[in-house]
């Protein structure tokens, strides 16, 4: 795995987050809540809350393709990535039912219906990704969802 996707093998679900961006949809979400304490313009606020974290999402970029045990994460830009940074699933000889998501799904399901019916309901309750599904990023107007998704099922 590269990345901050999602891998399901026979039903077991592997997780590659990346630690940066979970502490911040953290400080993403104590923020917003402060914010929604102040009944200020709930628009302003997300964009607010965003703006705070940024620097610091475009600053954590230099832990990419770097193997530092806490915050280095792989990632596919050009530079190499350190044997350290790829986790490996082994499988032995028989079949088996693999999925790989990226990271717009909240938790990778058995098929893609329910991963969107999942998805679905986390952004119809918390389409700010603050409360239910915490990330560094919700809906933007015009938008659908609040990252992009990438799912798909194989046997090998």
């Amino acid at each position: 795995m590269i990345g901050d996707c999602q891998a399901a093998v026979d039903g077991t679900v592997y997780l590659n987050p990346k630690k940066s961006d979970e502490i911040l949809a953290e400080m993403r979400s104590l923020i917003l809540h402060v914010l929604k304490m102040e009944d200020g313009d709930w628009t302003e606020a997300q964009t607010r809350a965003r703006s705070y974290i940024e620097p610091w999402i475009l600053r954590a970029n230099a832990f990419a393709n770097r193997a530092d045990p806490v915050y280095g994460y792989a990632v596919l830009n050009g530079d190499e990535i350190p044997v350290a940074l790829i986790k490996r699933i082994e499988l032995d000889e028989r079949p088996h039912e693999i999925i790989l998501t990226s990271d717009g799904y909240p938790k990778v399901r058995s098929n893609l219906k329910k991963s969107e019916e999942y998805l679905s309901t986390i952004l119809e309750k918390d389409e700010s990704c603050y409360e239910l599904y915490h990330s560094t990023k919700g809906i933007n107007k015009g938008q659908k969802s609040f990252d992009d998704r990438t799912y798909i099922r194989f046997t090998v």
